[in-house]
């Protein structure tokens, strides 16, 4: 995460996402969703909490979330 967006690594692709691209984000008790307000996209990103190694980790996660994203 940096200030302009997302970056996702996988053995197989990496993807950036600029903030903007899902500007709305939830969270539930394992996972972060990061999210389109387009009802014509349908595409989402999940940050699961068990990437996290420390529960102090999910704090400064959501607040990153909330200094660039609208909590819904």
């Amino acid at each position: 995460m940096t200030d302009a967006g997302l970056t996702l690594v996988t053995d197989n692709s990496t993807t950036s996402l600029n903030w903007s691209a899902q500007p709305r984000y939830r969270e539930s008790k394992d996972a972060f969703f990061t999210y389109s307000d387009d009802k014509n996209v349908s595409c989402f990103t999940v940050l699961p909490k068990r990437g996290l190694q420390d529960p102090a980790d999910a704090d400064r996660l959501r607040a990153i979330l909330d200094r660039h994203l609208t909590r819904g």
